[in-house]
């Protein structure tokens, strides 16, 4: 899902490589190898169970490409001779990629075309009219979204129980109420008409929940771990995975993040640093909405330390207040609610350029030079 990773400045470095000298950071945690197995069991029992498939060739392709990304991500930020990234099955601590995509992610980080600052991204060329492929609002090769003409079809596993069920049934009440064009449906024979959310758990201890980004061919796999995960939490981390479903990034991932929060590098287990990285500036838009700390998207300040209790990531404005509402679950906020609705339901206008986003945070809707052009390429950004 992401393609830029930046650990920097430099002087950061040899912080990170005196950890892994001291303590190996080419290691495999006995939760990194539960994590993966129980993903790897996860998927082959929902290929097997909907669709009659072994599937194990292919889920162990799945797994490897997923593996082949983060070592690339490693190797990029040139840490691979130091750090093996955690082969968990997972990145960006909760999101699942098929073989496709983390290809596809292979190849756009081998092009190497963001240096990591959005200023610094190029401004619209009036002279020419290319459109990005990889748009999310147009042919995004990366993500799908979902028709929203029709019920989003979802079923449960067979041992959810009522509160089980009535947490994702409210969380979807949420989601519908913040959305008014996202409707969900519960069909017990979902797999048999298309794609499909499948709410499932998650057995490791490791994570809350997890899914994958955007629609998937066959379905969505989301597992929650209602066991370990703070029961006053659950319904917003349904939410979050299944936002991620629905094909929107983590808050702190966005392209301008580092206008807002500071990454404290030196404290990041260094093989958990995948979930760090920008978004890709070619995959995901900001469509304009401003950045907001209180994003049911958005980590928590302590994310991947490896100190318990120290900040990986601190914000830059407003420090106490936005400290206390980066990483909570309990509702959707305005800039979530804006994104849902720009995304599935202002269908009378739209974005043609996957930079407009960062153009319409830059101040060009309302620039003399390049109004035209935004109000003609970029209507869904400028509002």
């Amino acid at each position: 899902m992401t393609t830029v990773l930046k650990p920097e400045p430099e002087k950061d470095h040899p912080i990170q490589m005196q950890d892994c000298k001291n303590n190996d950071c080419k290691t495999q945690s006995s939760i990194y190898i539960e994590t993966k197995n129980s993903l790897m069991k996860t998927a082959q029992v929902f290929e097997k169970k909907f669709f009659n498939n072994d599937a194990k060739v292919d889920i162990d392709r799945q797994f490897s490409a997923i593996w082949d990304y983060k070592k690339a991500l490693i190797d990029k930020a040139g840490l691979s001779q130091y750090v093996s990234p955690a082969d968990n099955g997972l990145v960006d601590g909760d999101v699942l990629l098929s073989e496709q995509q983390a290809r596809f992610l292979i190849n756009e980080l081998q092009k190497g075309n963001f240096d990591g600052n959005w200023k610094n991204l190029p401004l619209p060329d009036l002279n020419r009219d290319k459109r990005s492929a990889l748009f999310f609002g147009e042919n995004n090769q990366f993500i799908q979204k979902w028709d929203t003409s029709q019920p989003i079809l979802y079923m449960f596993d067979e041992t959810y129980d009522e509160y089980e069920k009535n947490s994702v049934r409210q969380a979807h009440r949420m989601i519908s109420s913040a959305a008014s064009c996202i409707h969900f449906q519960f069909d017990p024979i979902a797999y048999k008409k298309g794609h499909f959310i499948y709410y499932t758990r998650t057995i490791t201890p490791a994570v809350c929940g997890l899914s994958h980004v955007g629609r998937q061919p066959k379905g969505n796999v989301i597992q929650i771990n209602f066991e370990s995960c703070e029961k006053l939490a659950q319904t917003g981390v349904i939410i979050h995975e299944t936002l991620h479903a629905l094909g929107i990034e983590h808050t702190h991932q966005r392209v301008d993040r580092d206008d807002f929060i500071e990454i404290v590098w030196n404290r990041i287990n260094p093989q958990l640093i995948d979930t760090f990285v920008h978004a890709d500036n070619n995959i995901y838009s900001t469509y304009g909405v401003q950045y907001d700390f209180d994003s049911i998207m958005q980590y928590k300040w302590n994310m991947g330390s490896k100190i318990p209790n120290k900040e990986t990531m601190k914000p830059k404005i407003a420090y106490t207040q936005n400290r206390a509402r980066m990483g909570q679950r309990n509702h959707l906020s305005p800039s979530d609610i804006e994104i849902l609705n720009k995304l599935y339901c202002w269908t009378g206008c739209r974005d043609l350029k996957v930079m407009c986003g960062r153009w319409a945070m830059l101040g060009l809707c309302s620039d003399a030079k390049y109004k035209t052009f935004m109000k003609n390429r970029c209507k869904l950004s400028c509002g």
